[in-house]
């Protein structure tokens, strides 16, 4: 017989670190490009090889700095020209 308490579900906790594959999903990125942000120390991780983990405040980090980047050069510039093709 189920009693009226509810049973207390343990919190979703986010990882602190992600693979490199996980990172590039999250970011919308091609993992070569994820590599690639680790070697210019856009992003931070730990460990080397198979065992490395990007860590998940530097993704945080990373998205805040090009969110402020953005802002302050304005709307994406669009193409001046019309070539825009259309099927007939």
């Amino acid at each position: 017989m189920l009693s009226g308490s509810l049973i207390a579900l343990p919190e979703q906790k986010e990882p602190l670190q992600v693979t490199v594959l996980e990172a590039a999903r999250l970011l919308s990125y091609d993992t070569r490009t994820i590599r690639q942000l680790i070697a210019q120390g856009e992003l931070a991780v730990v460990g080397k090889g198979r065992l490395c983990r990007v860590v998940m405040q530097s993704i945080y980090d990373f998205q805040q700095r090009h969110r402020s980047e953005q802002s302050r050069s304005g709307p994406a510039a669009r193409p001046t020209d019309d070539t825009t093709v259309t099927k007939g």
